[in-house]
This record gives structure tokens, sequence and C-alpha cells, in this order.
């Protein structure tokens, strides 16, 4: 997360973008097996066809036609049983591609109708909603419905698939059987002395036929070794990681593939693949069709292998992301299914931030995304969804703009006590730690749009409620924690929020105790970051606010002293503890001002060894227990000259960075309250050219030292004096006798 103290950095680099965008080649889909098959088969189809024709055109055009006179009967008889039994085989194969391209269609139909007219259970439970043929589905009428119902119980479409099987069989081995018959008579080997011409007419006739029967009967053992002996589609199935219950659909696909094969080129199918076939599938008005390639994209995108292509190809494909977010506003209990895989499909495809874009651009996109959260076993689904597509500020704000999602989220992270907590199962708190973390993304967004944003967040009235028993209740899970402490931070940037926090009851309480609970034993970084956190949270909220500093005093008088006893704690602690007694230094009484002015001599002597934003803290905080210190106490216990040059240097660095922003401004204004307290140490600095260094900053200084925190590149809260008025108040104190 960005701090809010520093201004956001630079954009990454052009070149690390271009090595994220390099793709590596894909491995071979699983089905490509089951196309080469469908590839092989067809060919030897359309083999056997060709020779089909080829006996065909002979029969009639040369015996038929030349020799029909001189034919013997047993020939004439046999020829024309040859082509009759062709004629059922071509018509049976044809056929027969049909009910198999339909048997898997119609099982899916039946599967859908059942699913419609009865109640089964499913992964959601029961529905309290009644069963509702979808808009899609034609009406039957009565008398057809039960006159249809008589035929199916017999006619199905893979019982008649099976007897056009059956038929094309024994028509090859009839030919077969006759055309071996007749070649091996002796007529036929040339022995004959009537007509020769006829005899090899008639030989090259039964050749064909018996080379066209044997092709055929050679493509029906490779497809039942393949399929029965290997079970190649049993296999691609469980590659593709589908169901058995998809089984179906991945026949329908390979006779897909085979007939366009036979159609067209036999490579045609080669350019047809599941993931297309599956985004087809999407876009029918069959419910269990719709099932079937929501699936099958879904078992490719969880192959790793396989993911990025298939995201790739899902998210360029038009219509195919405005179909899945469809689908998920999808209530009937046929359609149930269909609507868990989609919404998984839209969590696992919003990854990619240009799918996101798109999601994001499809009008009523977030409403159908947000209709999930009211679902309890597509909740957590829908949260994620939400969360991949909050990684974009611009995505974030049109989020928040949603209506009702605000309220939802917040609704969400209620707990009432931590004993609610603990009866949560995983689910529930996944589900809490995704709305956190979305409530944080739109918290942390910068810009105008995100100020506005994080008003309307705290502007729901149980937002600082929920969080604040978050931090009571959730001691056990401190990365819940964690994130409540982050959009607190981030909620406190703006005046009016801060305000509402602090009033909140017990949240500053609550607060305090993480961030001044003992860290020393700590064994694991959650508990010191958790610390971390809480100090950067005290120090928005006290920043320039009276009514919140005293809400930090008032609870316990020791409160103050065992903030100041942070100093000498873990470093990055110690910062922060500094960072929230400067802020209270402006509203606290005399008392308490001295008390925490005793630090002082230790933290001038650590100004002298510190370096990055230890060095920035301590001199932020002296500057402001200076003036409470007593005068005799730092000149008799400060090195004044090596403090001077400390400073002065600190003043001749070039403009400080993004991550040091306000090194110089507490620089000047410790050398200011010292220039006034300390006679010593303002004989040093002006030894040191000091005045010098004060003209020169005047020429680097820019309006983002000004302010104190930040949204984004755009400042929020300012200092209350500028860096001008504080270079010239500092030669002024230099110049004074």
């Amino acid at each position: 997360m960005e701090s809010p103290f520093s201004p956001a950095g630079a954009a990454p680099s052009s070149g690390s973008l271009r090595e994220k965008s390099v793709r590596k080649p894909s491995p071979p889909p699983p089905e490509h097996e089951l196309i080469l098959v469908a590839l092989r088969l067809s060919v030897l189809e359309k083999a056997a066809s060709g020779l089909g024709v080829v006996a065909f055109v002979w029969a009639t055009v040369v015996l038929l036609g030349g020799f029909v006179t001189s034919l013997e009967a047993r020939d004439f008889w046999i020829i024309s049983v040859l082509l009759l039994t062709e004629g059922t085989r071509v018509f049976s194969r044809s056929h027969e591609l049909e009910w198999q391209q339909a048997a898997p269609r119609i099982s899916i139909r039946t599967r859908a109708k059942s699913i419609i007219n009865h109640t089964r259970p499913t992964i959601f439970g029961s529905s309290s909603q009644p069963d509702l043929v979808p808009a899609h589905k034609p009406e039957t009428k009565l008398s057809d419905k039960n006159s249809s119902d008589q035929g199916a119980s017999f006619f199905t479409a893979n019982r008649i698939s099976a007897l056009l099987y059956v038929m094309q069989l024994a028509s090859a081995l009839v030919c077969v059987g006759l055309s071996v018959t007749r070649l091996s008579t002796a007529e036929l080997s040339g022995i004959s002395t009537k007509n020769k011409n006829q005899d090899y007419a008639l030989g090259i006739f039964y050749s064909l036929v018996l080379a066209e029967a044997l092709i055929f009967l050679a493509e029906r053992a490779y497809w039942e070794f393949q399929v029965g002996y290997k079970g190649l589609v049993s296999r691609v199935t469980r590659e593709c990681r589908l169901g058995t219950d998809q089984i179906d659909n991945v026949k329908r696909f390979y006779y897909e593939v085979y007939s366009d094969c036979l159609k067209g080129s036999v490579f045609d199918g080669l350019g047809m693949d599941l993931v297309a076939y599956g985004m087809d599938d999407l876009q029918e008005n069959n419910a269990r069709e719709q099932l079937g390639g929501a699936c099958i994209l879904l078992a490719f995108l969880e192959r790793e292998d396989l993911a990025e292509e298939t995201m790739r190809r899902i998210g360029t494909k038009p219509g195919v992301i405005e179909r899945l977010i469809e689908m998920l506003t999808w209530k009937e209990k046929y359609e149930e299914d269909i609507q868990r895989v989609a919404a998984q499909i839209v969590c696992q495809v919003a990854c990619q931030k240009s799918v996101s874009f798109r999601i994001i651009a499809i009008a009523g996109a977030l409403e159908n995304i947000a209709s999930l959260l009211h679902d309890r076993q597509l909740r957590l689904v829908g949260l994620r969804i939400l969360k991949r597509i909050a990684t974009d500020q611009q995505n974030c704000v049109k989020i928040g703009n949603t209506g009702g999602m605000l309220p939802i989220l917040v609704t969400l992270i209620e707990i009432k006590d931590g004993f609610e907590l603990k009866k949560k199962g995983r689910d529930e708190l996944k589900v809490l730690k995704k709305s956190l973390q979305i409530l944080k993304r739109m918290a942390t967004t910068t810009g105008y749009q995100g100020k506005l944003l994080r008003e309307d967040i705290a502007k729901v009235v149980f937002t600082i409620r929920h969080l604040r028993n978050i931090l009571e209740h959730a001691q056990n899970h401190p990365l819940l924690q964690e994130l409540a402490l982050d959009i607190l931070t981030n909620l406190a940037l703006d005046d009016c929020a801060r305000e509402n926090i602090g009033s909140t009851g017990g949240i500053i309480r609550n607060i305090l105790q993480i961030f001044l609970q003992d860290t020393a034993q700590a064994t694991a970084n959650s508990k010191l970051r958790l610390c971390q956190k809480a100090g950067e949270a005290l120090n928005v909220l006290a920043l320039r606010s009276p009514g919140n500093c005293r809400r930090m005093c008032r609870g316990d008088e020791k409160t103050l002293d065992q903030i100041i006893a942070k100093l000498a704690d873990n470093p990055k602690l110690a910062t922060r503890a500094a960072k929230i007694l400067r802020n209270l230094c402006a509203f606290l009484s005399q008392e308490e001002a001295r008390r925490v002015a005793t630090s002082t001599p230790k933290l001038l002597e650590f100004i002298l060894v510190a370096e990055g934003k230890e060095l920035e803290a301590a001199l932020g905080l002296a500057a402001a227990t200076v003036p409470h210190s007593n005068k005799s106490s730092l000149d008799k216990h400060i090195d004044s000259r090596a403090l001077a040059h400390k400073i002065a240097g600190i003043l001749r660095r070039p403009p400080p960075s993004h991550k040091l922003l306000r090194l110089r401004r507490y620089a000047v204004e410790l050398l200011t309250v010292l220039a006034k307290s300390s006679e010593r140490f303002k004989r040093e600095i002006q030894e040191a050219g000091t005045a010098m260094h004060l003209r020169q900053m005047l020429d680097t200084i820019s309006d983002v030292e000004n302010f104190y925190t930040f949204s984004g590149e755009f400042g929020l809260t300012r200092h209350v004096k500028t860096m001008e008025c504080l270079l010239a108040l500092a030669q002024r104190a230099l110049e004074e006798p």
C-alpha cells in the first residue's frame, strides 16, 4: 500500500511491461489426439466413398450398359444385390452420422428436462423458488407429449444409431462375401473363353467393391480400437479435467469435427478445438449445452498450462464475456449450476487487466456481480471478482458508484462479538477478509475521485462501527485487524471523517491497545507489522485534530508515558511514536508537554547518528519539544557543534525524495527553535555557514514540501506554515542579536 505521507512514485518502465507481455507457446490441447483420430477416420471414409462411386459408375456404365445382354443371371443378380447393399450402407452411414451428432444433444436435452420438471439436490441446496420452464423452451401440447413419450421409450437416438451401424457392418460383410466368392471362381481367373472383356470388367467391379468394403471395415475397426479398447473419449475427458457427466459433450465435439472433415476438406477439423466449441455452446438456448460449454471453459482455465491462452481467447471473442455476465443473474433452479460455473469463469478471467476493463465497460455488469453477494453460496466468488477488478483505481471508483455496492460490502464485515467470530467457518472468514480487502483498495484510491469515494465509504453509518468491532474482537486474526487499520488510516485522511472516526466510542482506545502492546517477545512479523499500522492510524487521527488528541490522553494518564516509552522500542515503532507525539504536542497542556520534553536530550543525541526515516521523525519531534524543554539542560547535555554541523549538512542536501519529504522542513524548524533557546548553538550554526544554505534553499523549495498527507500525486493536508515562511523565520532567528 502506498503511504499517505508521501506522493505516488514513478510508473514502471516500458521495458518491464514488454517483458510481461511476451506469451509462452502453449502446449497442444488435450483434445488434439481426438481430432487426429477424426481426421484419419475421415480419410478412410472418403477413400471408401470414392471407391464406392467408382464401383457404382463402373457397374452402371460398363457392366449394365455394355454387357447387360451377355451377363449371366448369377452375375446380374449379384451386381444388383451389391449395388443395393452398397446403397443401403451409404444411406445408413449418412444418417448414422446425423443420429450420432444428435444422440448427445438429445440426452443433454432429456437431462435438462428432468432438471426442470423434478427437484434435484445441488451444491446450492434446495430452493424455495418454483420450477419455471425457460422462455426459450417451446411449449408442447398434451396429445403430442403423450404420443412422443410412447415412442421415445424405444426409438431413442442411441438405438437408432446402433441399428444403422449394424446395417452398415452387415452390408460391408455381404459385399466382402459376394466379392470374394465371385473373384475366386474359374470364370474370373482368365480361363473362360466366352468373353474375356466381360470377365475383366466383372473382376474390376468385384475388386472395387471388395476394396471399398475392406477399407470401411478397417475404419470401423480403428474406431472401435481407439474408443472401445483404448477409451479415447474417456481419456480426453479426464485430461480436460471434466466430469463423467461431460462425456456426451466431448463425443458431440468429436462428431462435429468428423462431420466437418467429411463435408469439406479433411483438414478442416484441425482448426477446431474444445475452447471454441465451449464458447459456441454458451450461445445456445439449451441449458444443458450452456452448462457443458461453461464447464469446458472452466476446466481449461484451471489448467496452468492452458489458462493464459484460454483467458486471451475468452476475452477477445465478441459476445462471450457479455454472455457470462448475463448468466450471473440467472436464478431459476435449473440454471443454478450454469450461474455457479459462469461466476467461476468470470472470476478466473478477471485477473487479466484487459478483461477486467471489458467487464467494467459492459452495461449493468457491476450490478450483475453485486447480485452474487446476496447468495451465500456465490458470495465468495462475487467478492473475488470484485477484488480482481478493483486492481485499477478507475474500476474502484466505478465499483463505489454502483448503487448499493458500498452498503453490501459494509454489511459483510459485520461482527457483533468475539463469540460470533469464533463461530464463523472458513468460507465466512474468507468473505470477511475479501470484503475488507475490497474496501481497502477503494479507500486507497487517489486523486479527487478517491477523496469522494472515501467520503462515500465513511457516510455509510455502520462502516466505522464494524471496523471498531474487528479491532476489538479479532485478536486471533491479525490480518483482519491490519486491513481494518489500513481502511481507517485512509478514511482519516479527510478532516470530517477524521473527527467522525475519533468520536466513535472505543476506536482510539482499541488502536492504542494494539500499538502499545509488548512486541519484545514477538516471534512473528505479523504482530510487529500490526503495531506499525496502528501507529500510522494514530498518527493520521492526531493530525491537526485537538479532539482526537484529547481522546488519546484522557483515557489513562499512563497512555502518554507509554507512547514516550515507545521511543526506545523497535526503530520502526519508535519512528511512529515520534510522529504521534509531534502531533500531540500541539494540543497538550503545559504539564503534559513538559513530560514529552524530557526525551529531548536523547532525541538530540539520536539525531547525530540517525539517518533516513528515523532521522526525519527525530527532527520533527525535537522541533516540537525543544520549546518546552529546560534551556540550561539543553546547553548542558547537547553537543552544539556536532548538532550544528549535522543540521547544516541536511540543509546542503538536494531537494528531498518522496520518502523523506519533510527532512529539510523539520531541520529548519529545529534550527529555528534551537537558535532561540541556546545562544551557544546559535553561534555554532552561524559559524557553519547556515545562513548561506538557507538562502540557497529558497531556489529549491517546491509546493510538495508544504503538504503533510497525500492521495497519490495530490496533496491533501497542508502544513500550517509554508517552507518559504519557515526559511524566513529561520533567517530572522539567526540575525537577531
